[in-house]
């Protein structure tokens, strides 16, 4: 097995066009065109893998491919999918065949490289188009001959999945068995946004005034990808905000409206307001950052999400018997739900154990 620290690792840029062959699905496929059923359809998002719907079937000119494929979609947004899909067309999504065989560890490793090369670099100005992907070098580690060290990414990629699973492991373990209400079944009622935080703005001016550096703290911009995260910075201590806070995003493209709970800290731009509160931590910040999201629709370029407007938004929130934001019910619940979700995804990778053997 390769023990070599990562960071000791030589690397070098590939192009894309080298590793795999770059195309556009076929068809024209369309979601909303489409019965429910259990095919994945994989479109432009950040969110589930990029799979936007479980359909039937596609269009009758769609194909229905087999899996071990790479989507990049107009953002730059990478995703393996090992399952059978169909995808939808029209430039909003490439898809990637790898030259050589690789396993699901050569592939989640290179989707990681591909991220970090189109990371801030696509957006609705510069789209993810098939000749723009396919020049697109990324760095990816080598052996002793200078060519791609598969059995590297795989030994990493190994490791840091199996220390996962121990952390899923330890929590499903110890979640609280207590059952917790529905959410139906909890009073609700709103609560202002300027009542329950204490809000400061982002304190960045802008990249150009600080230095990049991967191993610095994160930089939270307008942007619902990574958690809010645009790059990492070098600290500069007085633009951190400590971490435990929620940062609401009043300004950006397709981002105006979210919210996103940050644990460690960061330094954010003026496009974001941080709310602070001491009945804070990971559970109930991941609660109220979903409830916050709901408003997201009603913010556009013609409709500002003002400081004025953050402070007078409503929340509602669940409520205890004193009518009072129920904050103890808010951490079961989302501790329930994340230890469901890490049943779910252990018994998957359980059952792939016994399909390998």
């Amino acid at each position: 097995m390769n023990s070599t620290p990562f960071s000791d690792k030589p690397w070098r840029p590939f192009f894309i066009r080298d590793l795999f062959e770059v195309f556009l699905p076929s068809g024209d496929t369309q979601a909303d065109k489409c019965e429910p059923g259990d095919i994945p359809l994989v479109s432009a998002g950040s969110s589930n893998n990029g799979v936007c719907k479980l359909i039937k079937c596609g269009d009758e000119k769609s194909k229905l491919y087999d899996g071990n494929l790479i989507s990049v979609d107009m953002f730059g947004q990478a995703f393996f999918h090992p399952y059978k899909f169909y995808c939808v067309s029209h430039g909003r999504v490439n898809l990637l065949q790898p030259r050589r065989d690789l396993n699901r560890y050569h592939f989640m490793f290179i989707c990681t490289s591909i991220n970090t090369a189109t990371k801030g670099k696509f957006s609705y100005n510069q789209m993810c188009s098939s000749k723009r992907i396919a020049r697109l070098p990324i760095q990816l580690p080598v052996d002793e001959s200078g060519k791609p060290d598969y059995d590297y990414m795989e030994t990493y990629t190994r490791r840091i999945e199996t220390e996962q699973i121990e952390r899923y492991r330890e929590f499903v373990s110890i979640a609280d068995a207590a059952q917790v209400p529905p959410l139906n079944q909890k009073r609700w009622r709103p609560f202002i946004i300027g009542e329950l935080f204490r809000l400061e703005a982002g304190k960045s001016k802008g990249l150009n005034h600080l230095e990049e550096d991967e191993q610095g703290v994160p930089y939270l911009g307008a942007t619902n990808r990574n958690n809010g995260v645009l790059t990492f910075v070098r600290p500069v201590e007085s633009l951190i905000q400590r971490g435990n806070r929620i940062a609401f995003i009043r300004n950006g493209e397709g981002s105006i409206g979210y919210s996103v709970y940050k644990r460690e800290d960061f330094i954010a731009t003026s496009d974001i307001t941080c709310g602070y509160a001491d009945f804070l931590n990971e559970y109930v910040g991941l609660f109220i950052t979903t409830v916050a999201d709901k408003v997201r629709g009603k913010y556009s370029f013609n409709y500002k999400r003002s400081d004025t407007r953050l402070r007078n938004e409503r929340l509602m929130l669940p409520v205890n018997d004193d009518v009072e934001p129920d904050f103890d019910y808010m951490e079961a619940y989302v501790r329930n739900e994340t230890a469901k979700i890490y049943r779910r995804y252990l018994a998957y990778v359980d059952e792939q154990k016994q399909d390998e053997l």
